[in-house]
């Protein structure tokens, strides 16, 4: 197991979860900004799978 890129891996899932935190805050979203919500998602739901891939 990479420590380095497990630490990565995590440090980019906070940054979507931040990301993500955003865009929670408005009471709409434009459709920019739902697909992107969207896309951060998915970023996020990987990162968190291969977090746990390594951490086997």
């Amino acid at each position: 197991m990479d420590i380095e890129q497990l630490r990565r891996l995590e440090d980019e899932h906070k940054d979507l979860e931040r990301r993500l935190a955003e865009l929670e805050k408005h009471r709409y979203l434009s459709p920019r900004e739902q697909q992107e919500r969207v896309t951060l998602k998915k970023l996020k739901l990987a990162k968190k799978d291969a977090i746990q891939r390594m951490s086997r």
